[in-house]
C-alpha cells in the first residue's frame, strides 16, 4: 500500500462567489466521497504530517495555501467530496469524486442558501416549561416563540397557529416539559446552543397523539411543496421508550371543503442515551391538487411525535430543516437574529402614524370599520388575508364581550348574529367590526377577572391579606363574595362594589369610592369574618370596551358637597352665591327666617378630553 499526498492545484486554490467576486472569508469542508458525511482531512505538507483545521478558511482574496490531498494507491476510489461556502454560509460549489491525480475534479455551482427554515430550534426565550411533580401537562401549551406571521389557529382538532407548541390528546398521563441548559460543547461535532427541551412521562396514559410542533411556512401549494429537504436534529433518551418520529404536516386550512391533513413521515429514530445527530433527506409530498379551505390559513408544520402510552424521558436540541439534499455540518443563528423574528409585530398589534391606510402594508387603519372575506363587502378591508385578525377579534372580544363592542353584520350591511365559530362567520361572508378607536385614547385593561381568597386583620389598619396584589391597583373596583356559613368581615357586604387601596405585594385595604381610595381613606373593619371562602375579585375592563364622552354637562349630584355662607347685617341678610359674591337677599326685620341659596349655573358642557394629539392608528393583520 502506498500513501501519497498530492498537490491539488499549483500553487494555490482560488474561488469566487456567485457574483464573480473573490470568495473572501469563505471556507471549505472535506469528506469521503463514498459517504459525504465522514471527514477526510487535507494537509499542509506533502508528507501528510500537518492537517488543516476543518473547515479550511480562504483569505481576503479568495485563495488558500497549498492543499495536499491523501491518495491511497490500494484504494483509488477513496476520493474526496468538497463543499465550498461563502462567509454567510451560502453553498457556492460542490466538488465530488475529487483526487489530485484527476486535475481539478468535477461538480458544479449549486448556490443553495443553507438556511434553517425552523425558526428558533434553539428554544430561545422559552416558556420555562412545566415541571410540577405529579401534575399533568395541559393539552396545549406554547413553549417557545417561532414563526408567526399569518398563522391562525381555528382548527378544532389540533393546533394550527404560530410558535412552538406542545400538544397531547388527553390528561391521562403524568408528564413534564422543561428546558435544560448546556454547560459545555456537549453536542458531537456541532455548535452547542444554550437550551434543549426535555419531555418526561412518569405515568403512561391512553392517548393517540403527543407532539412538539414547529411552524414552517404558510401556503402549502407553493413554497416548499414537492421540494427536496434535509431534516436534522440532535436527541437522546435518558430512560424508557426510545422511539421518536418526525413528520411533516400539511394543514389545508379551515372551512368547508378542506382536505384532511396530509401527514408525511420524515424519520423514525431509535434514540440512545448519548447525544446523536440524526439526518434524513426526503422530497416533501406534492399537495398541489389538494383542496384548501376558504379561510386561507393553510400551512406546513414539522412535528416530533413523542411516544404515547409509554414512560420515557427524551431530550431534543437544534432541529433544522434545509432546502436541498445536503445540510451544513454546523449551523447557528445569533440571538439577535432570532429576536428579529420574535419582536416583529404580531396579528392584533397596533402602531400610530400620519400616513394613509395605503401607506402601511400588512396593517389596517382602525377607522371603526369592518373586516371580512372578499365577498363580505367589508368597509375597511375585504380580503382573505384578514382572517387572522378577524379570528383574533372574534375570539377575544366578540366571544367574550358580545356585539355591543364589535358589532357583526351580514354582507348587505344589515345587523348580523354571531355564529358558532369565527370560521363559520368568516365563510358566511359576515363583516366583523374593528375595535372602536376614532376620537378615543387607548388604555390598558385586565384580560379577565382576577379573584383571590383573603384573610383579614381588622386590628391592623383593616387590611386584607392576599397571596398577591398584582392587578389590585389603587382605585380598582372590587367585589367580595363568601360561601355560607362563612361570613365576611363587618361591615363589608357581598356583591357591593368597593375600591382597592394597594398597600404592598400582599395587602390591600378597601375604600367606599375611587376618591377615598386615592386619598387612602379606608373602611374600618370591626371583625375578621369567618371561614376560608372569603374572596375578593377585581372587575376587568374588557378588551374592546369603550367608555367616556367628549363633553359633559355636570349634574347637581356630581357637584362636591359645599356650603354658601350667609351673613346678617341688622335686619338685612347677605348670602354668598355660587359666584362667591355677597348678594342682598331680604329684610328680615330682626326675625329669624330660613334661607335657601340656589344654584346659579349656565349648564354649558365641559370639555372632557385630556390634552390630546390625533394620529392614525393601525392594527396588524
Amino acid at each position: 500500500m502506498a500513501i501519497t499526498y498530492g498537490l491539488g492545484a499549483n500553487p494555490f486554490w482560488f474561488f469566487v462567489d456567485k457574483t464573480g467576486a473573490p470568495l473572501a472569508g469563505g471556507y471549505m469542508f472535506s469528506y469521503t466521497n463514498s459517504t459525504r458525511t465522514t471527514k477526510k482531512l487535507i494537509y499542509q505538507d506533502p508528507q501528510g504530517q500537518f492537517p488543516y483545521s476543518d473547515p479550511i478558511i480562504f483569505d481576503g482574496t479568495g485563495t488558500s495555501n497549498a492543499l495536499y490531498f491523501k491518495v491511497d494507491s490500494d484504494n483509488p476510489d477513496d476520493t474526496y467530496y468538497l463543499e465550498i461556502y461563502d462567509q454567510d454560509s451560502v453553498l457556492i460549489r460542490t466538488i465530488d469524486n475529487y483526487s489530485p491525480a484527476e486535475g481539478s475534479g468535477g461538480g458544479g455551482n449549486v448556490n443553495v442558501n443553507l438556511r434553517n427554515y425552523i425558526t428558533n430550534g434553539q428554544f430561545w426565550r422559552n416558556s420555562g416549561g412545566i415541571s410540577t411533580v405529579g401534575v399533568s401537562l395541559p393539552l396545549l401549551m406554547k413553549i417557545a416563540p417561532s414563526a408567526h406571521d399569518g398563522f391562525t389557529h381555528g382548527n378544532a382538532q389540533q393546533y394550527t397557529g404560530s410558535d412552538i407548541v406542545f400538544q397531547k390528546q388527553s390528561t391521562n398521563s403524568i408528564d413534564t416539559l422543561t428546558f435544560g441548559t448546556f454547560t459545555s460543547s456537549s453536542l458531537p461535532g456541532g455548535v452547542t446552543p444554550q437550551n434543549y427541551v426535555n419531555y418526561t412521562c412518569t405515568v403512561a396514559g391512553a392517548e393517540d397523539f403527543k407532539f412538539i410542533q414547529f411552524p414552517i411556512n404558510r401556503y402549502v401549494k407553493a413554497n416548499l411543496n414537492n421540494q427536496n429537504i434535509t431534516f436534522t436534529f440532535f436527541a437522546r433518551c435518558n430512560t424508557g421508550n426510545t422511539a421518536l418520529q418526525v413528520v411533516a404536516r400539511n394543514f389545508f386550512g379551515d372551512g368547508a371543503g378542506a382536505d384532511p391533513d396530509n401527514i408525511q413521515v420524515l424519520m423514525n429514530a431509535t434514540l440512545t442515551n448519548l447525544w446523536v445527530a440524526y439526518s434524513a433527506t426526503i422530497s416533501l409530498t406534492d399537495v398541489s391538487s389538494a383542496n384548501l379551505g376558504p379561510c386561507g390559513n393553510d400551512a406546513l408544520f414539522i412535528q416530533f411525535n413523542l411516544p404515547t402510552n409509554a414512560i420515557t424521558s427524551i431530550d431534543i436540541a437544534i432541529p433544522g430543516l434545509f432546502l436541498g439534499n445536503i445540510a451544513p455540518s454546523e449551523y447557528w443563528e445569533t440571538y439577535d437574529q432570532l429576536n428579529a423574528v420574535f419582536s416583529a409585530p404580531r396579528t392584533g398589534f397596533t402602531k400610530i402614524g400620519i400616513g394613509s391606510d395605503t401607506d402601511t402594508f400588512g396593517y389596517v387603519l382602525m377607522d371603526d370599520g369592518t373586516l371580512g372575506n372578499s365577498s363580505s363587502n367589508a368597509i375597511t378591508r375585504a380580503n382573505a388575508d384578514t382572517f387572522p385578525l378577524y379570528n383574533l377579534i372574534w375570539n377575544k372580544i366578540l366571544n367574550v364581550a358580545g356585539p355591543s363592542y364589535v358589532p357583526i353584520y351580514n354582507s348587505d350591511g344589515s345587523a348580523g348574529t354571531k355564529g358558532a365559530t369565527a370560521v363559520d362567520d368568516f365563510t358566511a361572508n359576515k363583516q366583523l367590526s374593528l375595535p372602536k378607536n376614532l376620537g378615543r385614547v387607548i388604555a390598558g385593561c385586565l384580560p379577565a377577572q382576577v379573584a383571590k381568597t383573603f384573610t383579614t386583620a381588622f386590628a391592623t389598619n383593616s387590611q386584607l391579606t392576599l397571596s398577591s396584589t398584582v392587578s389590585f391597583n389603587t382605585g380598582a373596583p372590587v367585589v367580595l363574595s363568601v360561601t355560607a356559613p362563612d361570613t365576611l368581615p363587618a361591615p363589608l357586604v357581598a356583591g357591593t362594589v368597593y375600591y382597592a387601596i394597594r398597600i404592598d405585594l400582599t395587602h390591600i385595604e378597601l375604600a367606599a369610592s375611587p376618591t377615598d381610595a386615592i386619598a387612602g381613606t379606608f373602611i374600618t373593619l370591626t371583625s375578621n369574618g369567618t371561614g376560608t371562602s372569603q374572596t375578593v375579585t377585581v372587575s376587568p375592563d374588557l378588551l374592546g370596551e369603550f367608555l367616556g364622552e367628549r363633553t359633559h354637562i355636570q349634574t347637581a349630584a356630581e357637584v362636591g358637597s359645599h356650603t354658601h355662607p350667609a351673613s346678617l347685617d341688622n335686619t338685612r341678610l347677605f348670602a354668598a352665591g355660587s359666584s362667591g359674591s355677597g348678594d342682598f337677599v331680604q329684610n328680615i326685620g330682626g326675625s329669624s327666617l330660613p334661607v335657601t341659596v340656589g344654584f346659579n349655573s349656565g349648564g354649558s358642557p365641559m370639555n372632557w378630553f385630556q390634552p390630546t394629539t390625533f394620529l392614525n392608528v393601525y392594527m396588524k393583520l
